[in-house]
């Protein structure tokens, strides 16, 4: 499987105080962090703002800056397609951006007095509000991904008989990630600590049990909502294993007033996401049958036409191009340069796309492998030039390759980026099925809202059927 692609939404606003702000804004590069925000639960990928009163470099000493800090954690990259506004000031930026690695990203915001001149509106009420709002897109890493949920009330009597233990500890129950894997996780909690440089502190650990020949990204974090405790953890599993985190001091653990027992009980929680590392390919063969060009005509017509992509050059019947697509058609009859110079340049698609879609106009069969996200470029492509041979083929390749880890990737893919009615109808029905058998379904959280309702609905509502009376 290739790295999947999350399409997260984000809208956020970050507050800083004005006084905060004009106590640096003579001194050089100082700037106010706001608070750490998650992307998604299915990544650890987190961003944050930074305020720049006076610059960050000698060179920008005097102009106001807004960073973006993006963490990328364990994702290939991150892609910001954001909006920065401060409604106030009727101000607004675009933060257009590719975190490779974990860094900062700066847009100008005003000249330093402009931020601090009244009539400017920059704070209300002594804050300056950011408003971020628009997308992250997030190449995460190869593997099938399980969502982990569980909580795990745990009685303070039986903590209390092990406070002065040796390594002694509690263990829940095992739970299985989904119905179709055989990897199963529980959890143990050392009140005193599991091992010598440990003690005298409350420990808790997420175990994994798997014999499959795989290894196990958890991306997950324990909080215990009482005492207001949490902590974002990672760890590869190679084998089967436990990792854990520090909790807290013993003493602390059991001091009532720290809020860890309520009623006599801790309340543990822990979620997060399993990504198993394993990758696939598939050689999938593509075959249009009734493309446009017989090999009788290819042989006896010369091409006339040239597609030019990526500085490469595709040969081409013109009428092929014409026939094949009512949107290619129209730029060849309606006196463009195009048809003039008797070349058309596609800036938007890879060339291995293009070429793959013209040998399909021709009835070839093409035989490659090709990604997850190369079928879904190829249909792109033909929804933008409406060649219905080549989306219809594409669409039925998709349906048969549904699988828990990208429906919801194909459903938000056409949902908002291409018109592909018959593969969104199949990907509802699909998701459906998920969930009545308690399938873990990967990226339900990219969803809009109002259509996870829906299929909610749909899932687990009761048929009425009139019965004779």
């Amino acid at each position: 499987m290739e790295p999947s692609t999350a399409l997260i939404p984000i809208e956020a606003a970050f507050k800083f105080k004005k006084s905060d702000l004009e106590a640096l804004k003579d001194s050089k590069d100082s700037f106010l962090s706001s608070t750490i925000a998650r992307v998604c639960k299915i990544s650890n990928v987190q961003y944050y703002i930074r305020i720049y009163p006076n610059g960050n470099h000698d060179e920008d000493r005097g102009m106001a800056f807004a960073f973006l800090v993006v963490e990328i954690g364990n994702s290939k990259c991150v892609e910001s397609d954001l909006k920065y506004s401060i409604e106030s000031a009727t101000f607004s930026k675009y933060v257009k951006h590719v975190f490779k690695t974990s860094e900062a990203y700066g847009k100008h915001i005003c000249s330093t007095k402009q931020l601090f001149y009244e009539k400017n509106n920059f704070f209300e009420d002594d804050f300056l509000v950011l408003k971020v709002k628009g997308i992250f897109k997030i190449l995460l890493p190869f593997g099938i991904k399980y969502p982990l949920s569980a909580k795990w009330n745990i009685k303070e009597s039986e903590l209390e008989s092990l406070k002065t233990s040796t390594n002694g500890c509690l263990k829940s129950k095992r739970f299985s990630i989904s119905s179709d894997s055989d990897i199963k996780y529980f959890l143990t909690i050392y009140p005193n600590g599991n091992k010598e440089e440990n003690r005298g502190a409350a420990w808790i650990f997420l175990h994994l049990n798997f014999e499959c020949e795989t290894s196990v990204n958890a991306i997950f974090s324990f909080f215990i909502k009482s005492a207001n405790f949490s902590v974002d953890c990672q760890n590869l599993y190679s084998k089967s294993g436990g990792w854990g985190s520090f909790i807290c001091l013993t003493k602390d653990l059991f001091n009532l007033e720290n809020g860890y027992f309520i009623d006599g009980e801790i309340c543990l929680n822990i979620s997060g996401t399993l990504i198993l590392q394993k990758e696939y390919s598939q050689n999938a063969v593509l075959k249009c049958e009734k493309g446009i060009e017989t090999k009788t005509c290819r042989k006896y017509r010369a091409k006339n036409f040239t597609v030019i992509v990526e500085e490469k050059e595709i040969e081409v019947h013109e009428h092929v191009l014409e026939e094949a697509s009512p949107v290619f058609s129209a730029m060849l009859n309606s006196g463009m340069k195009e048809k003039l110079e008797r070349k058309m340049y596609i800036p938007d698609f890879t060339y291995e796309i293009v070429k793959a879609a013209i040998q399909l106009m021709y009835s070839f069969s093409v035989d490659q492998k090709f990604t997850f996200e190369q079928m879904k470029q190829l249909l792109r492509f033909s929804d933008k030039y409406d060649i219905i041979l080549i989306k219809d083929l594409v669409q039925d390749y998709l349906i048969e390759n549904l699988s828990p880890t990208n429906v919801c990737n194909l459903i938000y893919f056409t949902t908002n980026i291409v018109i592909a009615s018959k593969l969104h109808a199949k990907c509802s029905e699909y998701l459906i099925k998920c969930l009545k058998e308690s399938k873990a379904v990967h990226g339900l959280e990219t969803l809009e809202k109002d259509f996870c309702h829906s299929i909610f609905l749909d899932a687990f509502s009761q048929n009425i059927v009139t019965e004779n009376v």
